[in-house]
């Protein structure tokens, strides 16, 4: 039985050529950034972030109560957040202003929206940046006066998560939480665990926490410090003077919003200013972009600039889609390289073995070799062979499914009468590999060692090749499963 239908990243083709001309309409509001530790989205009918994952993958681990189930969800940590700006006695929240323009700036990770307000005009930058070793994303605000009298303009920040009890992971609770502001950077704590910091980029003038900010800026006010706050639904907002802007002036300001799961506000906050490094937003900003020019590669020559642009896009989807977390052994985190199916929002953000393996292929022939080789490893260092019942009882290194973002194989069970198996993953692996080898000339991969001490010949061979030669029907296929 197929269970999955339809692909997690489907293209539709219709092989029809229309009467007249049709502008395309945007049918999905939201766009994704992410880093490879977290993810966070950007809806562009509410003009606000309104989804920060704790981890990238849509599954933690198995659920011990029930093994068979899908796993634990990891907890979408945001209500919402984003800037607002006054300039003059004009301006408010950015929060549900439609804005004039939205999309990823240069074909990166980068969300940018544009709203004017008053005589100013506001571009808010949304980004998860490689390079932080760590679920974390950047707010970063330009502001330009575009009219022909000089303006004061005042910026504001608000972060309101829910740390709260996660009864239901995709929407927890806003109970029991604490914020507390140190001078530099604020932290938020609740009974859901882990830690946010809050941190402006280029200082705050106010830092004030509580259950009103959002009224008193929406109701034209200005923020009362407020260092620390408890309770339930608790928000933490900043606030900054930008000063007077001539005609033409830009002035920039930032928030960084990170998580640490473990709770560890403090190293949090010192690998950011590690990373930070004392930029300004701005050079922040022109550093993103720097990055992204230097991981790409060239595009097949030919191209029309839109499929160009539709090249370096999926180029920077893929590169998202790839999960960076540290590999450890106890507790079981055996997830880095691996490829999710797809993006959130969604429920399909989990490593599947197929999507897995065509998008290793995909980086392996555009260069990303380096990509496709962690991908690869993935594999071999994952945890598999749960279901060796179902497949000659022999050991195997591929999972039959997929996996859950601890590197455990999971069946894709969802309370069916019987498991899903499928092994088509393992002749896709070996596909995956040789083109990995083709593209990169890298054949001394074969001979470094995996995480479980066997060399990748031998983990190829011995959990892989030898596994689905045992699973053969007589005509030299494969035996019948629930795959593609």
């Amino acid at each position: 039985m197929l269970r999955r239908f339809v692909p997690a990243l489907a293209v539709v083709a219709a092989f029809v050529r229309p009467a007249h001309a049709v502008d395309p309409v945007a049918s999905f509001p939201y766009l994704v950034t992410g880093n490879g530790f977290g993810f966070q989205v950007f809806d562009a009918s509410a003009n606000a972030i309104k989804q920060y994952l704790e981890h990238p993958y849509r599954y933690l681990h198995a659920d011990p109560t029930n093994p068979d189930a899908e796993g634990i969800i990891r907890r979408n940590l945001v209500y919402d957040t984003y800037f607002g700006v006054r300039a003059g006695s004009t301006g408010g929240w950015l929060e549900g202003m439609t804005p004039n323009q939205t999309g990823y700036v240069d074909q990166t990770n980068m969300i940018r929206s544009e709203v004017p307000v008053g005589g100013v005009d506001t571009e808010t930058f949304f980004v998860a940046p490689f390079g932080y070793a760590g679920n974390g994303m950047v707010m970063l605000l330009k502001v330009t006066n575009t009219g022909t009298s000089a303006v004061p303009v005042t910026a504001f920040s608000i972060h309101n998560f829910h740390m709260g009890t996660a009864t239901n992971p995709d929407s927890p609770g806003a109970d029991g939480e604490s914020i507390s502001y140190d001078g530099t950077n604020a932290t938020e704590t609740g009974p859901g665990g882990g830690a946010m910091v809050y941190a402006p980029i280029g200082g705050a003038d106010v830092s004030s926490c509580g259950t009103t900010q959002y009224a008193t800026v929406a109701g034209g006010g200005t923020l009362t410090a407020q260092a620390s706050c408890s309770g339930t639904d608790q928000v933490n907002a900043f606030q900054k003077n930008l000063g007077t802007l001539a005609p033409g002036a830009t002035a920039w300001w930032g928030v960084a919003v990170l998580f640490d799961g473990g709770g560890d506000s403090a190293g949090a906050a010192s690998a950011w200013s590690t990373f930070l490094a004392a930029r300004t937003p701005d050079q922040l900003y022109a550093d993103v972009l720097s990055e992204w020019d230097s991981y790409r590669t060239a595009p097949p020559a030919g191209l029309s600039a839109t499929e160009t642009a539709t090249w370096r896009q999926a180029e920077a989807v893929l590169r998202m889609a790839q999960i960076l977390e540290p590999y450890v052994e106890t507790p079981r985190a055996k997830n880095y390289g691996m490829i999710l199916a797809s993006l959130p929002p969604g429920e399909w953000h989990t490593g599947w073995v197929r999507d897995g393996t065509y998008a290793t292929v995909a980086l392996a022939e555009t260069g990303h070799t380096q990509q496709a080789k962690a991908a690869l490893n993935f594999f071999l260092d994952a945890d598999a062979g749960r279901y060796g019942s179902y497949l000659s009882n022999v050991p195997y290194q591929i999972s039959v499914v997929r996996y859950f973002g601890d590197g455990q194989e999971e069946s894709d069970y969802s309370g069916q009468p019987t498991r899903n198996i499928e092994i088509d993953g393992w002749g896709l692996y070996l596909w995956a590999a040789r083109q990995y080898l083709d593209a990169s000339g890298d054949v001394g991969w074969l001979a470094e060692t995996t995480k479980k001490g066997s060399t990748v010949y031998d983990e190829i061979k011995n959990g892989i090749a030898e596994q689905l030669s045992t699973n053969l029907e007589s005509s030299g296929i494969p035996i019948a499963d629930a795959s593609i």
